[in-house]
Protein backbone atom coordinates (compact mmCIF):
# COMPACT_ATOMS: atom_id res chain seq x y z
CA UNK A 1 0.00 0.00 0.00
CA UNK A 2 1.55 3.36 -1.38
CA UNK A 3 1.55 6.59 1.65
CA UNK A 4 1.69 9.92 0.57
CA UNK A 5 2.72 12.13 3.51
CA UNK A 6 0.77 15.48 2.76
CA UNK A 7 3.24 17.91 5.42
CA UNK A 8 5.62 16.89 1.93
CA UNK A 9 3.42 18.66 -0.56
CA UNK A 10 4.61 21.83 -1.99
CA UNK A 11 1.10 24.01 -1.97
CA UNK A 12 1.91 27.77 -3.91
CA UNK A 13 -0.27 30.05 -5.70
CA UNK A 14 2.83 32.06 -7.79
CA UNK A 15 5.37 30.40 -9.87
CA UNK A 16 8.69 32.65 -10.72
CA UNK A 17 11.38 31.66 -12.82
CA UNK A 18 15.07 33.29 -12.71
CA UNK A 19 17.01 33.26 -15.51
CA UNK A 20 20.46 32.35 -14.87
CA UNK A 21 22.02 30.37 -17.14
CA UNK A 22 22.94 31.33 -20.94
CA UNK A 23 20.10 31.57 -22.89
CA UNK A 24 16.85 33.50 -23.33
CA UNK A 25 13.92 32.01 -22.05
CA UNK A 26 9.97 31.57 -21.68
CA UNK A 27 7.58 29.88 -19.05
CA UNK A 28 4.20 28.72 -19.09
CA UNK A 29 2.43 26.56 -16.70
CA UNK A 30 1.37 23.10 -17.20
CA UNK A 31 -1.54 21.27 -15.40
CA UNK A 32 -0.20 17.64 -15.28
CA UNK A 33 -2.61 14.31 -14.85
CA UNK A 34 -5.33 14.80 -16.28
CA UNK A 35 -4.38 12.97 -19.85
CA UNK A 36 -3.95 16.31 -21.30
CA UNK A 37 -1.80 18.59 -19.88
CA UNK A 38 -2.94 21.98 -21.01
CA UNK A 39 -0.65 24.86 -20.86
CA UNK A 40 -1.42 28.28 -20.05
CA UNK A 41 0.18 31.55 -19.02
CA UNK A 42 3.07 33.48 -21.02
CA UNK A 43 6.21 34.92 -18.80
CA UNK A 44 7.64 36.50 -21.62
CA UNK A 45 11.22 36.96 -22.50
CA UNK A 46 13.52 36.31 -19.33
CA UNK A 47 16.91 37.46 -19.99
CA UNK A 48 19.83 37.01 -18.02
CA UNK A 49 19.67 37.88 -14.32
CA UNK A 50 15.86 38.66 -14.83
CA UNK A 51 12.73 36.92 -12.97
CA UNK A 52 9.36 36.70 -14.43
CA UNK A 53 6.15 35.40 -12.67
CA UNK A 54 2.82 33.84 -13.05
CA UNK A 55 0.05 34.26 -10.27
CA UNK A 56 -1.78 30.67 -10.75
CA UNK A 57 -5.14 32.52 -9.59
CA UNK A 58 -5.57 34.84 -12.48
CA UNK A 59 -4.35 31.30 -15.09
CA UNK A 60 -7.08 29.86 -13.10
CA UNK A 61 -10.24 31.96 -13.94
CA UNK A 62 -8.42 32.03 -17.72
CA UNK A 63 -6.78 29.55 -20.11
CA UNK A 64 -6.44 26.63 -17.72
CA UNK A 65 -8.99 25.30 -15.48
CA UNK A 66 -6.96 24.98 -12.01
CA UNK A 67 -8.82 23.31 -9.12
CA UNK A 68 -6.77 23.96 -5.70
CA UNK A 69 -4.39 20.46 -4.99
CA UNK A 70 -4.18 20.76 -8.93
CA UNK A 71 -0.62 19.29 -10.14
CA UNK A 72 1.30 22.03 -11.93
CA UNK A 73 4.70 22.77 -13.16
CA UNK A 74 6.58 25.81 -14.75
CA UNK A 75 7.43 24.51 -18.52
CA UNK A 76 10.42 26.30 -19.61
CA UNK A 77 10.84 26.78 -23.72
CA UNK A 78 14.30 28.51 -24.75
CA UNK A 79 14.30 30.75 -27.34
CA UNK A 80 16.80 28.93 -30.03
CA UNK A 81 16.76 25.96 -28.00
CA UNK A 82 14.91 22.78 -25.69
CA UNK A 83 12.11 22.34 -23.72
CA UNK A 84 12.35 21.84 -20.20
CA UNK A 85 9.71 21.43 -17.04
CA UNK A 86 10.26 21.86 -13.28
CA UNK A 87 9.47 19.36 -10.74
CA UNK A 88 5.59 19.43 -10.11
CA UNK A 89 3.81 21.56 -6.78
CA UNK A 90 0.36 21.74 -5.93
CA UNK A 91 -1.48 24.59 -6.87
CA UNK A 92 -3.87 26.63 -3.70
CA UNK A 93 -4.85 30.11 -3.65
CA UNK A 94 -2.91 30.98 -0.55
CA UNK A 95 -0.16 33.25 -1.29
CA UNK A 96 3.19 31.09 -1.30
CA UNK A 97 5.26 31.82 -4.26
CA UNK A 98 7.75 28.63 -5.65
CA UNK A 99 10.89 30.13 -7.07
CA UNK A 100 12.60 28.07 -9.57
CA UNK A 101 16.50 28.70 -10.78
CA UNK A 102 17.34 27.98 -15.00
CA UNK A 103 20.68 27.36 -15.87
CA UNK A 104 22.45 25.72 -18.56
CA UNK A 105 22.41 26.68 -22.33
CA UNK A 106 19.69 26.67 -24.37
CA UNK A 107 20.30 23.03 -25.57
CA UNK A 108 20.70 21.49 -22.45
CA UNK A 109 19.61 23.74 -19.35
CA UNK A 110 17.46 22.45 -15.94
CA UNK A 111 14.41 23.85 -13.93
CA UNK A 112 15.46 23.36 -10.40
CA UNK A 113 13.38 24.38 -7.54
CA UNK A 114 14.95 26.95 -5.29
CA UNK A 115 12.83 28.03 -2.37
CA UNK A 116 8.97 28.48 -1.55
CA UNK A 117 8.57 31.84 -0.22
CA UNK A 118 5.95 32.84 2.51
CA UNK A 119 3.09 35.39 1.32
CA UNK A 120 4.86 37.89 3.11
CA UNK A 121 7.89 37.47 1.17
CA UNK A 122 8.99 38.81 -2.19
CA UNK A 123 11.56 37.88 -4.75
CA UNK A 124 14.51 40.10 -3.97
CA UNK A 125 18.45 40.67 -5.18
CA UNK A 126 19.37 37.68 -2.85
CA UNK A 127 16.99 35.17 -4.59
CA UNK A 128 18.34 37.04 -7.98
CA UNK A 129 21.95 37.35 -7.41
CA UNK A 130 24.68 35.09 -7.21
CA UNK A 131 24.47 31.52 -7.34
CA UNK A 132 23.01 29.24 -4.45
CA UNK A 133 25.62 27.32 -2.57
CA UNK A 134 24.42 24.10 -4.00
CA UNK A 135 25.61 24.85 -7.37
CA UNK A 136 27.79 22.87 -9.12
CA UNK A 137 29.20 25.83 -11.20
CA UNK A 138 29.64 28.03 -7.73
CA UNK A 139 33.56 28.81 -7.09
CA UNK A 140 35.53 30.60 -4.82
CA UNK A 141 37.82 32.20 -5.88
CA UNK A 142 40.54 33.53 -3.04
CA UNK A 143 43.46 35.32 -4.11
CA UNK A 144 46.39 34.78 -2.04
CA UNK A 145 48.41 37.60 -0.24
CA UNK A 146 50.92 39.62 -2.01
CA UNK A 147 53.17 38.76 1.41
CA UNK A 148 52.97 34.79 -0.01
CA UNK A 149 54.01 34.93 -3.37
CA UNK A 150 57.88 34.33 -3.47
Amino acid sequence: MLMIDNTNLNFVQHIVCINRGSLVCRFQIQRLYDGVQAKAGQSGNILYGQHRTIDLEAVAGGDLQLDVHDWIRPVVNAVWGDEQAGPPLRYAPNGMTAVFEITGTPLTFRVDLQTILAPDQKVNSTHIGGLRAGSPSRRTIWPAPLSSIK
